[in-house]
């Protein structure tokens, strides 16, 4: 934490906020999202569930042309979890659009934070992505970006998940997909 742009958990505001979800990748052999898409998920259902976001917007592109959109099945999980309302589920539009880039899901939360007037926003991203993140809301929404909450899925897992899922973190921080992670932020 540190940064105007993180999270406060436990002071928030009286009007809850929406909060961007991002897409990480899908599993290879099945519809749903891999191990960092999977942990956004649960971060997600925690942060509805203690009461400390209205509801989730999803973003992620299609990124095999004979599967859905990453958001989509994002979405399908959730509502199979039945944790969050339908009508607290936000799919990004984003037909025509390879795999998104961070931008992309940035710009795509501005666009519907702004047709449906949501005032507060948050995002909810995995810690090795956050710097970029905090870069991507600057240029997309200048001085107001400073109101714009950030906090990582390992923040939220640790905070409001059970103690297995500490463990899940931990693993996660320590697997190969997690290195090579670091390693495409560090030059990005």
């Amino acid at each position: 934490m540190g940064s105007e742009f993180c999270y406060n958990l436990r002071v928030m505001n009286p009007e809850k906020p929406i909060a961007l979800i991002h897409g990480y990748g899908l599993h290879p052999r099945r519809e749903k999202p891999e191990i960092r898409g999977n942990a956004q998920v649960r971060a997600a259902e925690l942060l509805y569930r203690s009461g400390r976001v209205e509801g989730v917007a999803l973003a992620g592109g299609q990124i095999y042309p004979d599967r859905p959109s990453l958001s989509d099945i994002t979405a399908g999980q959730l509502r199979r979890r039945n944790v969050i309302p339908e009508d607290k589920i936000f799919v990004l539009p984003a037909q025509h659009m390879d795999g998104l880039t961070t931008r992309d899901e940035i710009r795509l939360f501005k666009e519907a934070a702004t047709r449906r007037g949501w005032m507060h926003l948050v995002d909810v991203s995995n810690e090795t992505h956050q710097r970029r993140i905090r870069r991507a809301y600057r240029r997309a929404f200048g001085e107001r970006a400073k109101t714009i909450a950030t906090i990582s899925t390992e923040e939220v897992l640790n905070t409001y998940g059970p103690p297995r899922y500490r463990l899940f973190v931990e693993k996660a921080r320590n697997s190969a997909d997690e290195r090579a992670f670091k390693r495409q932020e560090a030059v990005l």
